[in-house]
């Protein structure tokens, strides 16, 4: 379901000016002319939901009250905010308030209503839900800050690393969610739960061998008991080795049939991309495709079946290729933990030997038989704890692991649509190697403002198609004709948004007398226009406070203030 503004009303209650806007559920446009208070307006709308907006120094937060009104289904949810207290009426009833400096409540309360959340780790590597801004992030173009170099348009967004706080959109396209977080904590505490039981499996086994020195005298007689027990204890251990063994061993002959048959993919799929590469091509007329954007040869039909799996057998390849390599780095380990294991089990076969060659050295050994016994009971009880934790880390390990790999195939499709949005937005003059995924790319100019535009819209792209029904939220894009743009290219930026647009979120878009360059939008007469015509740096007026009297009285009575 989608999230839907409809009313947003700001009040100044010091100065007494206050401002309603309605909006339409699907395609709105703010027109007016500079100085206006279009800006103000967009920036209030997530700010209100709980986003910190960098308001100009004509506004005071601390004497403005945020009212919005939005819709969900068939539920209509009311809210206030009053700098950083929030009430949050549902169908006209108060369900929840949040105090001063609890936005972790808010943020939960979105996401127990409309499924909005976001965690991210702090930079103590803590994982918590994370304010509501990030579940706002990729869907307001601010323009104080989005036009420029920063990444992203709201105040206090500095907890987070900046690795961290990319990971939020892995969220929006639910690759990351609940069942993510939850097995990325139960490996955390797994890995801590594995040091503490290696610990004290070091420390159990240090008593165990010290007890050994401390109690061990020539010239007394041996208790032959004890030098089984310890044979045992060594056979045992020496048993235990070469199962681990047998069992790398296995592991690695599956990791080598798993690699020839990366390898074995690899060369059949070069050898079919060689023979379609030998195909001659036959020139003839030229066709754009209207899902993709890509030109087609009309008659060729063929040839074009021909490229799209030429396309698909390549990246086939570089996945094999990429997989071929992991393997290969497993394999090695797999050797090493292999020779290792190979090592230590001809150093316990030499101390068995050893131990039958020094047989007439053990004594006094009689008295501390349940010593002995009970600690080689821990040692065993300890060991297999740890074994247990271990196995279980590297389970969910690999669960995490298929997340990551998933990552790394939106990553790339990311990129891809980056570099066709900038075409498209007449972006000619980049450097495709320096895109990297979810960052913006740093073009001079008033390319820059098309840069921004193309990520934002590449993104969006990637949301339909990898989480199409969760955070649907409004689209909210102020000023995206900044950075001096021609005529033609503001033409080119609102046709772009307008016609982007396929009816499935809110759109709301403020720019400069934005509407003389509609005329090429796709039913441009479905577009909401809201006109500002109040004077200049003045969107409250001490007429709109008359006209809004009784919800602003309401709002107030419910926040205590008189």
């Amino acid at each position: 379901m989608n999230i839907i503004f409809k009313q947003l009303i700001i009040t100044d209650i010091k100065e007494e000016v206050s401002k309603k806007i309605v909006f339409e559920s699907k395609r709105n446009l703010l027109s007016s002319a500079n100085g206006k208070g279009k800006s103000t307006i967009m920036k209030s709308l997530y700010h209100s939901l709980g986003a910190n907006a960098d308001f100009d120094g004509n506004i005071d937060k601390k004497s403005m009250i945020f009212d919005l009104i939005i819709e969900y289904g068939s539920i209509e949810y009311r809210v206030i905010r009053f700098v950083d207290q929030y009430l949050i009426f549902k169908n006209n009833a108060l369900d929840m308030t949040c105090e001063r400096g609890n936005i972790s409540h808010l943020a939960e309360y979105y996401k127990n209503e409309f499924g909005m959340y976001v965690y991210l780790e702090d930079k103590k590597e803590r994982l918590s839900i994370a304010p509501p801004a990030y579940s706002f992030i990729p869907y307001y173009l601010d323009q104080d800050r989005s036009w420029k170099k920063e990444q992203f348009p709201f105040d206090n967004m500095g907890q987070y690393e900046k690795t961290a706080r990319n990971d939020l959109y892995f969220y929006h396209l639910s690759i990351y969610n609940d069942e993510y977080n939850a097995v990325k904590l139960r490996y955390k505490s797994q890995q801590l739960e594995c040091k503490r039981l290696s610990v004290q499996h070091e420390q159990a086994i240090s008593t165990y061998l010290q007890l050994k020195k401390d109690l061990s005298v020539e010239g007394v007689c041996v208790n032959e008991k004890e030098i089984e027990l310890l044979i045992e204890d060594i056979s045992a251990e020496i048993n235990s080795k070469l199962d681990i063994f047998n069992k790398t061993k296995k592991e690695l002959y599956s990791l080598e049939n798993e690699q020839a048959e990366c390898l074995c993919q690899i060369k059949n799929l070069s050898e079919v991309l060689k023979a379609l590469d030998s195909q001659k091509k036959i020139p003839s007329s030229q066709v754009q495709c209207p899902s993709c954007g890509m030109i087609f040869e009309i008659d060729i039909e063929k040839e074009v079946k021909e490229l799209y799996n030429k396309l698909f057998l390549q990246s086939r390849k570089e996945f094999y290729l990429l997989h071929s390599e992991k393997i290969d780095v497993q394999i090695q380990e797999k050797q090493k933990e292999l020779n290792a294991c190979v090592d230590e089990i001809n150093q316990l076969e030499s101390k068995l030997q050893q131990e039958h060659a020094n047989y007439d050295l053990y004594t006094k050994r009689k008295a501390a038989d349940s010593i002995f016994k009970d600690l080689r009971i821990k040692i065993g009880e300890i060991g297999s704890l740890l074994s247990q934790a271990d196995n279980e880390a590297k389970r969910l390990k690999n669960i995490l692991n298929e997340s990551e790999i998933k990552t790394t195939e939106i990553k790339d499709e990311f990129r891809k649509r980056y570099i066709h949005n900038l075409t498209q937005l007449n972006v000619k003059k980049f450097n495709s190697n320096k895109i990297k995924a979810f960052e913006k790319l740093a073009i001079g100019g008033s390319q820059y403002v098309r840069s921004t535009l193309a990520f934002f819209y590449s993104f969006l792209e990637l949301k339909k198609q990898f989480n199409k029904g969760k955070f649907q939220c409004p689209l909210v894009i102020d000023s995206p004709r900044e950075g001096e743009q021609d005529d033609m290219n503001s033409r080119k930026i609102i046709e772009f948004i307008f016609n982007k647009y396929d009816g499935d979120e809110q759109l709301i878009v403020a720019s400069v007398n934005g509407d003389k360059f509609i005329d090429d939008v796709e039913d441009e007469n479905e577009i909401h226009i809201i006109r500002l015509e109040n004077d200049d740096n003045q969107v409250m007026t001490e007429y709109g406070y008359q006209e809004n009297l009784n919800d602003i009285n309401w709002v107030k009575s419910y926040l205590g203030i008189h």
